[in-house]
């Protein structure tokens, strides 16, 4: 494993580093999925950032500490007094996100962070705005970052062996993979690396798609973290899960050489000749310009890298030679991992002193070639790299020619010189002859090293080649024989559970004969009421033609008494026939008027009864649709007076949960699940009642909120009851079908009061507002409206601001003794009478 503090490399199970001192945690008693901070509260500020120690953002978060600034913003550590634990608050520069629309996108991306829940990834809690400035919150955890560890590596010289890169880009490949469900992490970079005590956590996923892109790129750049970006991210193309694979082989590329892209893929082996032809090729397929020709998924990657780790093995140690066997031979410093020390040329020594002693005769050349150890070509290979082209310091260099050369030509030479000074001075003729001899050995000694430079040179490319030949085919082997060994599969049997009580079948079809009815009896209180509202229209219709029949009959009858009046008046009187003719009519006229008059009356007297046995038969179908419908809250609700079941009787109001068994917690393969939640287990509950609606448990009012857990157990104790206890809850809204939210598995925007499918929050609806939103036990509002405390000091339920993870019924949530929020409030319990 790493230290977290120096970063070097110790072995597993070391409780205390052997550079810094540091204590490692091997016990397991501090957690890196928890929140711990060794860090001292800064004296100073850093130039720019938006907050100083003791600050209150957003009314909620109090700062302490300013750990960094970043490319994209600052980062502070702070205390969340809503839910009482220190977290990590990133603040964004407003210059990159300026729009609205800008605003919503991050807030949207953080959300979707929100839902990731995995061991190597930090956990995000929550996002907002203040003053214009975006920000978001998540764990806060002390540890050293990748970044720091491989600076501190090449200042010393020094590269990453294979076997301490496989668990670092391991843990960093489950990440991502996690990520990837969701989409591209987009920001993978040394930095958002953490090394913690006990595992390695990534942390700002979503940030490149969270920020408009080409703002996103400048900030990289500014810091000179670019290069750990996809062509296709930084040239504003579409990006996918690939674009962290390109990521993720910079960073392996870094920790073997030092080197990372530049307009170009780098020759890793030209800085590091550890690094092998396979793994060169490795490198160069993920961090390819085509994502094409990358690996598909970060696991695939790991795989790979795994297995080439897998195959190469450290170098045989030199055998130290016998004391008096002869000198030592001159090793180089090697550091604490095992890995070669790079350092500049040594002077060579000096020349050995000649003896009257001749050397043994050199051996004969044969047809068989010299190899040199593959530790000598190694070491003689690192003694060419420099770190550096301004930092590296003249080395000598001979190809194998000429070192054999070099070595016939002195072995000759030492056994020539003693020749020549042990005796009298030759004559002109033996100088000469000597001078020649020595000549054509020179030559030869050339000619021979050159030959065999050649043949050292081809056998070495040949040994290679077969060795890697050979390795295939152990590989290949190695996979058949896994494949013949490994047994088929065996197909699990299903468990068989005894459920406790009725069946999960038959609550299921009581309740949704329950629901039918329900219903049916709406659609009928509709009808009647449709039907009411007609027949009212009707009478009223018929009641204003009346009027107006009536008022015209009058007009007429006036008009034409006008008109017989006029013409009474113009005829002379002695004329008896028209006065008797004139008398008549007006008889005739007011016997058409009475019985017009009796007709209008023996017809008003008609509508009048009609109307009012409409009106009868409107009040006793609306008398029983009250009725019904009083009964169908007495259903859900309670009755009006105690209801009794099996178990005990529930006072009004309240809601009996029968006693057994349910299955509380989280399944593991759930994508939401947060790291905080308990896994999927069998718990056992007692008989209790439980409140229909939250506090103050009445339909229609809006629930209490702003209140501590103190305060909502002093409440649920005044009306003679108890909060109700985690395990209580979820099982009355999983019913008995344990379902993920109360109205069944499958998530929908507008069942209960949660986050619209656009991701904005509802407001505080009072309660029963949503009817769909209960559980199969008729209990209500049991996923979003308000949070709700427990007596185990947890909150459940999630609120009108939560989206679909943290409405889950096994969805929960710490909280604080004495923290409010405008988001929690309660409902209460009582034990059965």
């Amino acid at each position: 494993m790493l230290c977290y503090r120096c970063g070097s490399h110790v072995q597993d199970g070391t409780e205390t580093c052997p550079t810094c001192g540091q204590k490692l945690n091997v016990s397991g008693g501090r957690q890196a999925t928890g929140t711990f901070s060794r860090r001292k509260p800064s004296s100073q500020s850093i130039e720019g950032a938006p907050y100083k120690a003791q600050d209150l953002v957003a009314s909620r978060y109090l700062i302490k500490d300013v750990v960094g600034a970043g490319p994209l913003g600052f980062v502070f550590r702070a205390h969340d007094k809503e839910i009482d634990v220190e977290v990590a608050l990133k603040v964004i520069n407003p210059k990159l996100v300026q729009m609205a629309d800008e605003r919503k996108q991050f807030a949207k991306i953080m959300r979707l962070a929100r839902k990731l829940s995995h061991p190597n990834v930090v956990r995000v809690y929550e996002e907002g705005e203040e003053n214009e400035r975006p920000y978001f919150t998540s764990q806060f955890l002390d540890g050293l970052t990748l970044r720091k560890i491989i600076d501190l590596r090449l200042q010393k010289g020094q590269f990453f062996t294979l076997q301490e890169i496989e668990p670092i880009i391991s843990q960093i490949g489950a990440a991502l993979d996690g990520c990837h469900k969701l989409g591209p992490h987009t920001d993978i970079r040394p930095d958002n690396v953490l090394v913690l005590p006990d595992l390695l956590k990534v942390t700002d996923f979503g940030l490149g798609l969270a920020v408009p892109r080409l703002p996103f790129v400048q900030a990289m750049k500014s810091r000179k973290a670019d290069r750990y970006l996809s062509p296709e991210m930084a040239e504003g193309g579409e990006v996918d899960i690939r674009t962290d694979i390109y990521s993720l082989g910079v960073i392996v590329g870094e920790m073997l050489s030092g080197l990372t892209p530049d307009g170009s893929i780098p020759e890793l082996s030209r800085r590091n000749p550890d690094v092998s032809m396979p793994l060169e090729g490795l490198y160069r397929k993920a961090v390819n310009a085509n994502p094409n020709a990358r690996q598909k998924t970060a696991a695939e990657f790991v795989a790979e890298f795994s297995e080439l780790a897998r195959k190469a093995s450290p170098p045989p140690m030199p055998t130290r030679p016998e004391s008096g066997a002869g000198p030592q031979p001159i090793q180089r410093p090697r550091t604490t991992t095992g890995m070669l020390q790079l350092q500049p040329r040594r002077e060579k020594p000096p020349p050995p002193v000649t003896s009257d002693k001749l050397p043994p005769p050199p051996p004969p050349m044969t047809g068989e070639t010299v190899v040199p150890d593959a530790e000598q070509r190694r070491a003689k290979a690192r003694s060419a790299v420099t770190d550096s082209p301004e930092n590296r310091e003249e080395t000598q260099v001979l190809d194998s020619g000429m070192f054999i050369a070099q070595i016939d030509s002195e072995a000759e030479t030492k056994a020539i010189l003693p020749v020549v000074t042990s005796g009298a001075p030759p004559a002109e003729s033996s100088s000469r002859s000597w001078i020649l001899a020595i000549l054509v050995l020179i030559v030869l000694g050339a000619a021979m090293g050159a030959l065999g430079g050649y043949y050292v040179t081809h056998s070495r490319k040949t040994a290679e080649a077969e060795e890697q030949a050979r390795r295939d085919a152990e590989l290949r082997a190695a996979q058949e024989v896994a494949k013949l060994n490994t047994p088929p599969t065996p197909t699990p049997n299903p468990v068989d559970v005894k459920p406790v009580g009725p069946t999960p079948e038959e609550l299921a079809a009581k309740a949704a004969e329950e629901q039918a009815a329900a219903d049916k009896l709406a659609a009928e209180k509709l009808e009647a009421e449709k039907d009411a509202a007609a027949r009212a229209a009707a009478d009223k219709a018929a009641e204003e033609k009346n009027a107006a029949d009536k008022a015209a009959e009058a007009k007429a009858a006036e008009e034409k008494a006008a008109a017989d009046k006029l013409a009474a008046e113009k005829k002379p009187a002695a004329n008896p026939s028209d006065k008797e003719l004139a008398d008549k009519s007006a008889a005739l006229k007011a016997a058409a008027e009475k019985a017009a008059a009796a007709e209008k009356a023996a017809a008003d007297k008609e509508a009048a009864k009609e109307k009012a046995a409409a009106d009868k038969e409107a009040a006793k179908e609306k008398a029983a649709a009250d009725k019904e419908a009083a009964k169908e809250k007495g259903t859900l609700v309670a009755s009006a007076e105690k209801k009794v079941v099996g178990d005990g009787t529930c006072p009004e109001g309240m809601v009996m949960l029968k006693a057994g068994t349910f299955r509380m917690g989280t399944p593991a393969d759930d994508p939401m699940k947060s790291f905080d939640e308990r896994g999927l287990t069998r718990v056992d509950v007692s008989a209790v009642c439980v409140d229909a609606f939250e506090f103050p448990n009445k339909r229609g009012v809006a629930p209490q909120t702003a209140i501590s857990w103190g305060e909502a157990q002093k409440a649920c104790q005044g009306v003679s009851k108890r909060l109700c206890t985690e395990q209580e809850g979820e099982k009355a809204c999983k019913g008995p079908a344990n379902d993920k939210w109360p109205y069944g598995s499958v998530f929908s925007y507008d069942t209960c009061n949660t986050e619209d499918e656009a991701g904005d929050s509802r407001a505080l609806a009072s309660s029963g507002k949503f009817a769909k939103c209960r559980s199969p036990y008729g209990i209500f509002d049991l996923s979003g409206n308000v949070s709700e405390w427990t007596a185990d000091r947890t909150i459940k339920g999630g609120s009108y601001a939560s989206a679909d993870y943290a409405v889950r019924c096994s969805a929960r949530k710490n909280g604080g003794s004495v923290s409010k929020s405008s988001e929690v409030g309660f409902r209460c319990c009582a034990e059965p009478q």
